[in-house]
């Protein structure tokens, strides 16, 4: 019965970030519409780039059920694979952060502080996947901030658990590769 209530929460988890992704699109395509803006390259990259971090979230659940439902205890793999992501999403949040900046007197405010919004959002996300968890119920959450005392995220957890793996895969994959 626990077994099946942790299945049930991750799968709400792993659907629910794939909910806000795909809501996301069409909430922008909906706003662009209706307002008539011509937003601009960066607002697209900005909203892609959150689109893409709430994808990885919904990817990332989907590897830990896949994972619980076997009954595997390894997961050194899904880790490699998401420490590679970490440094890349770094990369692509910083692109239309830059674009912002250097854009910001070229354009006009209400254009501004959607991409700031949508900027801040990815950001809280990557946080919230990488570092700790930022996400409870709203009484708990304002009792977690004043004291800062919040929850290292699950994908940090794994990822520190396993840091001595991520060099025995590169290296075991890197003979295999040179063996063919």
């Amino acid at each position: 019965m626990e077994r099946q209530k942790l299945i049930s929460k991750i799968n709400k988890l792993m659907y629910g970030e794939c909910f806000a992704a795909i809501s996301i699109m069409i909430a922008f395509g909906i706003y662009q519409k209706k307002f008539d803006f011509n937003f601009y390259l960066v607002d697209y990259l900005s909203v892609a780039v959150l689109i893409l971090f709430l994808l990885e979230g919904s990817y990332f659940w989907f590897c830990i059920r896949n994972k619980y439902i076997k009954k595997e205890k390894n997961y050194a793999l899904i880790c490699l694979a998401f420490k590679d992501i970490k440094n890349l999403n770094i990369m692509l949040w910083l692109i239309p952060f830059f674009m912002n900046i250097l854009m910001q007197y070229h354009r006009p405010i209400n254009y501004l502080i959607f991409n700031w919004a949508v900027l801040v959002f990815a950001a809280l996300e990557y946080i919230n996947y990488f570092y700790v968890q930022l996400i409870y119920p709203p009484k708990e959450w304002f009792t977690r901030l004043r004291s800062l005392d919040f929850k290292e995220s699950k994908l940090h957890i794994l990822m520190r658990k396993n840091k001595n793996t991520f060099n025995t895969y590169r290296i075991k994959n890197k003979i295999d590769i040179g063996n063919n």
